[in-house]
């Protein structure tokens, strides 16, 4: 049971409260709170974000917006012309598209606007140019944070 984030229901409602918290609890700034305890806010804070983010309930204190959907606009679109490349591996992982094993297909995705990520070995496609920040969490740490869903594909059918 949550003690510190019970009436948390977005990401933003969260980081608010978190703040709150840590002025209270932070044992340089209140010489009453104790390490442990902060601690424990501290994890409770992580479990809550992760549950809050896996649920997709990415919304801003003004505007409200519903849970991503892939099945909609170009996602969709672009899934439904990558699941036929043979050999290749496709996850979804937060809002973009990771493909994986895909050096044969590379110009291809390129074409469609994806872009190569050295580092994590797979061309991504999130709906908007590639940004310039530098990759600071492993797939896993992302798979983590985001959730992640593997795309089934299909054999290409061969004609002759």
């Amino acid at each position: 049971m949550t003690k510190y984030f019970s009436d948390c229901t977005t990401i933003e409602e969260l980081k608010k409260a978190y703040r709150k918290e840590c002025m209270r609890l932070h044992p340089d700034l209140n010489g009453k709170a104790t390490e442990e305890e902060f601690k424990k806010m501290n994890e409770e804070y992580k479990n809550t974000l992760k549950r809050l983010g896996n649920a997709k309930n990415f919304s801003n204190a003004d505007n409200e917006e519903a849970p991503f959907d892939w099945t909609k606009d170009k996602f969709a679109e672009i899934i439904q012309k990558i699941v036929l490349f043979d050999g290749m591996k496709i996850e979804i992982i937060g809002e973009w598209i990771w493909c994986f094993d895909s050096f044969a297909y590379r110009n291809e995705l390129k074409e469609l606007g994806f872009w190569f990520s050295g580092s994590k070995k797979a061309w991504i496609f999130s709906g908007t140019q590639k940004s310039r920040s530098r990759g600071r969490y492993t797939l896993n740490q992302l798979r983590d944070i985001h959730g992640s869903h593997v795309v089934e594909t299909s054999a290409r059918k061969r004609i002759g």
